[in-house]
């Protein structure tokens, strides 16, 4: 079967082409209003096509549904909402209903969507095995026909990135990247600075910032603990550092059991930040949108998150409070585990894929849509305009990318294996939300180590 992360070779790759030059730059939702909206039809007109006929645009009137995390207030949204308004007044018979939503929305909709037969049209997805579910169910469409059709298009696509869609189980390519990712520490730079803290490299040195930080007042480490998704992320990043990405991916094939001793001492690494008084005391009532803002008042000492908070952190719209005061470094080696040093919890954070039973006129519109989403153009203005780091290879302007982003790259720059959650390996959907739900109950201090395992080897036994 074939693995859901990439060895540094390939991620490192895309990510060196899209970042590294002066010209060149992977749930999640810093998102602050919710619900779905329509948006009417764009301006009249006709174009034509290469060899002077009527193009797709003075067809019959077509609706595509595009379903997506890129909510008002998220860093997506600006830069997401231009390319569906662009693509409409290119195709007057076009209308686009929106069904934006939180991923804590968003993902039960879908799931309903689902089992009526009624998928949007174009629609978001995370690597992961559970992903076979829809597909062997014929609902996500192979885009492999179309990517072969288009070889510029497919070769626009960052090394390794296409190949987190791909199943030996099902072949084919089933979803298209549009941005990348690498989950580190943002810290503010001042606070560091007033408890006398630098930036950790080991577990240990983490503990020691942890409580210089609390000496100041200030919340050493804000997190979004109400949202599962933030915990299950530091369960994963605390695997990898632990025991490595290949010793997780055997959940895959069942070699790895959840009796595993290596279960119980993440549990307890986590409970270890808890009694360490490393979160607000309130976090499980605290959502990520609430994480966003804690962090940007200027009060929190770091917060753990992917490459998609470089824009919240260093963007047009940061707040004075920690406007050019963000640095970042990548989470810290664990003592006794130094060969899993460069491995990173990081891949693709963005997708989109496609309703399966689509055809003629929409079917062409829709692709046409998802190329555009996905174009080089789309991805500068990820890099330059977001702070997202596209998965498209484009060109970037360092100056518009702001200072924190070339940090980021270069921190990631010395991973060697990348995975996305350690959930992605896990095909038991039971499985998967008691590893989330187990992760926030262990920060919330609701349940302990020895029963959360043991109730995860129960469950993974039925």
């Amino acid at each position: 079967m074939k693995k859901h992360f990439q060895k540094a070779a390939a991620i490192l790759l895309s990510i060196s082409i899209v970042l590294s030059m002066i010209g060149c730059q992977s749930k999640q939702d810093a998102s602050t209003k919710e619900g779905a909206q329509s948006t009417a039809a764009g301006a009249n007109g006709q174009d034509a096509d290469e060899n002077g006929s009527e193009n797709l645009s003075s067809e019959e009137p077509v609706n595509i549904r595009v379903a997506s995390v890129y909510v008002e207030g998220h860093s997506m949204n600006k830069v997401f909402e231009e390319v569906l308004t662009e693509f409409k007044n290119d195709h007057p018979n076009v209308t686009i209903t929106e069904e934006f939503m939180p991923s804590e929305q968003l993902n039960p909709k879908l799931k309903t969507d689902a089992a009526s037969n009624n998928m949007p049209d174009i629609f978001p997805v995370w690597a992961g095995m559970t992903n076979l579910e829809g597909i062997q169910a014929g609902l996500w469409m192979n885009l492999e026909e179309e990517l072969n059709k288009d070889s510029a298009w497919k070769d626009s696509f960052g090394s390794g990135t296409l190949e987190q869609f791909q199943y030996e189980a099902a072949p084919g390519y089933w979803a298209v990247p549009l941005c990348s990712f690498g989950l580190g520490f943002y810290y503010n730079t001042e606070l560091f600075e007033k408890a006398n803290a630098e930036p950790p490299k080991t577990w240990d040195e983490l503990l020691q910032v942890i409580d210089k930080l609390k000496a100041i007042g200030v919340t050493p480490w804000e997190i979004g603990g109400k949202d599962t998704w933030r915990c299950e992320h530091l369960f994963s990043n605390l695997y990898y550092k632990m025991y490595g990405i290949d010793q997780a991916s055997k959940v895959t094939d069942g070699s790895l059991k959840y009796d595993d001793e290596s279960f119980l001492r993440v549990f307890e690494k986590m409970l270890e930040l808890v009694d360490a008084g490393a979160f607000d005391p309130n976090m499980i009532g605290i959502d990520y949108a609430q994480e966003v803002a804690n962090f940007a008042s200027g009060n929190s000492g770091m917060q753990f998150n992917g490459a998609w908070a470089i824009g919240e952190t260093d963007g047009p719209d940061t707040p004075d409070t920690i406007k050019g005061k963000v640095g970042f470094f990548p989470f810290p080696n664990m003592e006794g585990a130094e060969e899993f040093d460069g491995q990173w919890f990081g891949g693709v954070s963005d997708a989109f894929a496609v309703r399966a039973d689509l055809e003629g006129q929409k079917k062409e519109l829709v692709i046409e849509l998802l190329k555009k989403i996905t174009a080089p153009e789309t991805a500068k203005k990820i890099g330059e305009e977001s702070g997202n780091i596209p998965s498209v290879k484009t060109e970037l302007d360092q100056e518009k990318t702001g200072a924190l982003m070339p940090i980021v790259q270069e921190a990631i720059s010395g991973a060697d294996q990348f995975a996305g959650d350690f959930t992605g390996f896990e095909t038991n959907s039971a499985v998967i939300r008691k590893i989330e739900n187990f992760s926030q109950a262990i920060l919330g201090k609701l349940i302990t180590p020895e029963d959360a395992c043991k109730q995860l080897a129960e469950e993974a036994a039925r």
